[in-house]
């Protein structure tokens, strides 16, 4: 069957209007034909959509039914944040439909595009880490914390009233701190809250709380920021972490090499390189050899096999370790290292600076992913 055969077929079978056989043969086309297989998809999500429209009192609400419903914004570079897809590229070919004014199937759907630093609600169906159709519409008014300073959202993430502690994340640069813990506190139940500068660029946060019996109590909380770097969005800063212990797993950080040093016990020149590096973090089971892949729309821009110099085929020890790729000397990327095992076949194959722009990343473990994201470099270069 081809493609042209199987695309007449998608919207008989949504209906179930294929004979048995033309239901085999297009069951076994969608299996093994990715493109087609979206097209499915797209169309399942569209008809079921228009479908619920009808339903009811005539309304439909996508993001309660949908399950890859999230929210997202345009950041820089085209680049889209979205809570469930990550970062991901908004080319031109993608048809982005609002349908934040559509009630019922007689409702037009107009064409749109994710409003700059601004989250909405989405839909998004990718390929190749590039957005290929997307459904938005609005989110609540008082949702949005995002402005050119603040192109990643801040959020406090626990109020530890036990150890008087309030953490949150931010990116690097962010001016709405204040903000957002005031309104947290105040949800929380707190009242009359006032702020100070402490050291390390954190706040102590006074306020109110009343006990059950009515009586009201002053408590002083330190801030504990986890900062996000503003050159590689989707990296945390390394000088988050005082020790390797404290490292996420499965995440990627940016830092000077002098600092990923301290941190992991490496060295400068020898296991990391000077200036700008980013890491990646991973657990892995002792199983097998260890893979890092770097890709973009076009393909694999960097592979690096972490195993023992003169066996790349070896497994790695169970526990937590580290890849690491320079930002500054592109060159260096090549050299034989400790975690750059340099055979023929297994050495790295990405010479040079990575570009700005959009990537994903992962780590395979004996050929089994063990972790994995993605990320957007902004450094001007």
């Amino acid at each position: 069957m081809t493609c042209m055969e199987a695309e007449k077929m998608v919207i008989p079978y949504i209906n179930d209007q294929l004979s048995v056989t033309e239901l085999e043969d297009f069951i076994e086309h969608i299996k093994t034909c990715e493109n087609c297989r979206e097209e499915l998809e797209i169309h399942y999500m569209v008809d079921v959509g228009l479908k619920k429209l009808d339903e009811a009192d005539g309304t439909y609400d996508i993001g309660d039914d949908v399950e890859n419903a999230g929210t997202a914004k345009l950041l820089k570079n085209g680049t889209v944040d979205s809570s469930l897809k990550g970062y991901i590229a908004l080319s031109g070919k993608a048809n982005v439909w609002d349908v934040t004014d559509v009630d019922t199937a007689e409702d037009k759907t107009a064409l749109g595009t994710f409003p700059y630093n601004t989250k909405v609600n989405a839909v998004i169906v990718e390929d190749d880490n590039a957005i290929r159709t997307a459904w938005i519409w609005e989110v609540e008014e008082g949702d949005n914390d995002i402005d050119d300073n603040n192109p990643i959202a801040t959020e406090v993430t626990k109020i530890d009233a036990d150890n008087f502690k309030i953490y949150l994340n931010a990116f690097v640069g962010a001016d709405n701190r204040v903000a957002v813990i005031t309104r947290a506190m105040e949800k929380a139940g707190y009242t009359d809250v006032t702020f100070a500068s402490a050291a390390n660029n954190e706040y102590t946060v006074t306020a109110q709380v009343k006990s059950s019996s009515g009586i009201s109590t002053s408590l002083t909380f330190t801030t504990v920021t986890r900062w996000f770097s503003d050159s590689a969005i989707g990296a945390e800063n390394v000088d988050n972490y005082n020790n390797a212990a404290d490292l996420p797993d499965n995440s990627a950080l940016i830092g000077d090499g002098s600092d990923l040093a301290t941190i992991t016990g490496g060295s400068v020149g020898t296991d990391i390189t000077a200036g700008d590096n980013m890491m990646f973090t991973y657990t892995t089971k002792g199983t097998g050899n260890v893979v890092l892949t770097i890709s973009d729309r076009s393909g694999v821009v960097y592979r690096e096999t972490h195993g023992t110099a003169g066996s790349p085929s070896a497994s790695v020890a169970a526990g937590q370790h580290y890849f690491y790729i320079s930002l500054d000397n592109g060159s260096l990327n090549t050299s034989s290292t400790s975690n750059k095992v340099d055979t023929a076949n297994d050495k790295c194959t990405f010479a040079g600076k990575l570009a700005d722009g959009n990537y994903v990343w992962s780590v395979t473990e004996n050929g089994t992913t063990v972790a994995s994201g993605s990320f957007t470099l902004d450094r001007g270069v």
